[in-house]
């Protein structure tokens, strides 16, 4: 088949010079948003329920009436109705799921009989691989194992991690080997175990592989108030003493704080997102390699986001922003909070209202966040009410401004912009073509079929477009199909 080339060349005017934003990718489910059958009730933000895949796809874990599984989505989000889907009977009511570089999907469950975990892992097709434990699942035999999170290393061992309960509870991470039985190598008989004086409770929610195979752990600590927690180990499983306190570091903050997520900057910094203080604002805060707090980043060190209650998620950019998701326990406002920050800790203005932008979809709890190039994916799900999972797809660095057309061989050009109501679209065609253009609000919205499927030969076109008069004032996004495939986006201004 052949391709049809759009070529998008951006150069904002100086009203808008540098100006960025973000809207829900309209072309992904519906309007930005897809609602899957699976299901999970828990309120606790513990676990990745979903893994992006090299190609943009997307796999998702969850509960299907006594069972858990997973799905599989396209970058359209399309369900895969070829992935195989394997299901398997298990008591807990959220899953944690990564996936491995060969390809292959890790599934963390909890056993119907008892507080222990299993691990599935499924092929690239989905179905259970056999080369792993027992017929695909392996067991930890760990009882009173409350798993939170599953992580796969460069080197394909497994490391499942949670908190272990007795009277309270202690920090636990065990790891398996590639064809999921205990690596003897790790800790102490595969088995890392960590349990502090005068606390009752050390619980890992977020773990990562440094580029030197070290192991970070990100997590709280505590009872009855609560700290964020980091533990940094060797390869083998045994304590890294140039971190923190012996490889332990324990953080107040602002007093009962929590780490959720946590993600490494190409320099070695360490930052993390979660909750602090009184009045549990969301956070983020940056570490040195060596676990002292960075004073030169945001204020000493913390980023507070009062328009958030938790961060849940977090991810570093190629230019050193940060993006992190939310949870807000307003309804009103918007629950799904996306918040960036420039690599300094001050938040990133162009991004959003003042760096946040909020998706109104009451009850609902964001839990993860995934990042592919310009496109962030968020999972979600309803505890009370509805209780399936949601995934909303983000574009990211829109511009706003008017397209220059002095540029050489321009092939795209919007003005004016802002528009009242009448504006003029060019656009340039390297083959025959049906085109559509269609206009959505910031929120994923459909607003309004400006072409629909016309056809167009070879060569720059011209169309005088309308705005709707009765649209309110405000940020909207064009978006531009050629032969049916979306080829670019831009966010246009009402006045």
């Amino acid at each position: 088949m052949k391709k049809i080339a759009l070529v998008l060349l951006l150069a904002c005017s100086s009203c808008f010079l540098s100006a960025q934003s973000v809207a829900l990718d309209s072309t992904f489910g519906t309007n930005g948003k897809i609602i899957t059958g699976l299901y999970g009730l828990s309120g606790n933000t513990y676990g990745t329920d979903f893994a992006t895949l090299p190609d943009g796809k997307i796999i998702i874990g969850g509960r299907l009436n006594e069972r858990v599984g997973v799905e599989k989505y396209d970058n359209a989000g399309v369900l895969d109705e070829k992935y195989a889907t394997a299901f398997i009977e298990s008591d807990g009511l959220e899953t944690s799921v990564c996936v491995q570089q060969d390809g292959k999907v890790l599934l963390l469950g909890e056993n119907p009989d008892d507080f222990s975990t299993f691990v599935i892992r499924m092929d690239t097709m989905g179905k259970f691989d056999e080369t792993f434990g027992n017929g695909g699942v392996a067991q930890t035999f760990e009882s009173h194992f409350l798993a939170h999170n599953i992580y796969s290393q460069s080197d394909g061992k497994v490391v499942v991690f949670g908190d272990e309960w007795t009277n309270f509870s202690s920090f636990s991470a065990i790891r398996l080997l590639g064809d999921g039985t205990l690596d003897p190598s790790f800790a102490v008989n595969g088995k890392l175990s960590i349990d502090l004086p005068g606390y009752n409770h050390e619980v890992p929610i977020a773990m990562l592989e440094q580029p030197d195979h070290r192991l970070l752990f990100a997590g709280s600590i505590g009872y009855p108030s609560w700290n964020v927690l980091l533990v940094r180990t060797h390869p083998d499983g045994s304590l890294d003493t140039s971190f923190g306190e012996n490889g332990i570091l324990i953080d107040s903050i602002q007093g009962n704080s929590n780490a959720y997520a946590l993600a490494l900057q190409p320099d070695g910094k360490i930052v993390i997102t979660g909750d602090s203080g009184p009045n549990y604002h969301a956070t983020v805060v940056r570490y040195n390699s060596d676990g002292t707090r960075d004073l030169d980043f945001a204020n000493q060190g913390i980023r507070y986001f009062p328009e958030a209650n938790e961060g849940v998620g977090i991810a570093v950019r190629p230019d050193g922003k940060i993006l992190t998701v939310n949870w807000d326990n307003d309804n009103s406002l918007g629950n799904l909070v996306l918040a960036q920050l420039l690599p300094n800790g001050q938040r990133d203005v162009s991004f959003g209202n003042n760096g946040i932008f909020r998706v109104i979809d009451p009850g609902m709890r964001p839990r993860a966040l995934s990042l592919t190039g310009n496109k962030a994916t968020v999972s979600a799900r309803k505890p009370t009410g509805t209780t399936q999972k949601r995934l909303f797809r983000f574009l990211l660095d829109l511009t706003v401004g008017t397209l220059n057309p002095a540029e050489p061989n321009p092939t795209l050009w919007v003005y004016p912009n802002p528009i009242v109501e009448q504006f003029t679209l060019q656009f340039g065609l390297t083959e025959p073509a049906p085109v559509s253009v269609h206009l959505f609000d910031i929120q994923g919205k459909l607003v309004q079929h400006l072409v629909q499927n016309q056809s167009f030969e070879q060569g720059e076109h011209a169309l005088n477009l309308s705005c709707p008069g009765h649209l309110p004032a405000g940020n909207y996004i064009l978006t531009m199909e050629a032969a049916g495939k979306k080829m670019t986006s831009i966010q246009i201004i009402k006045k």
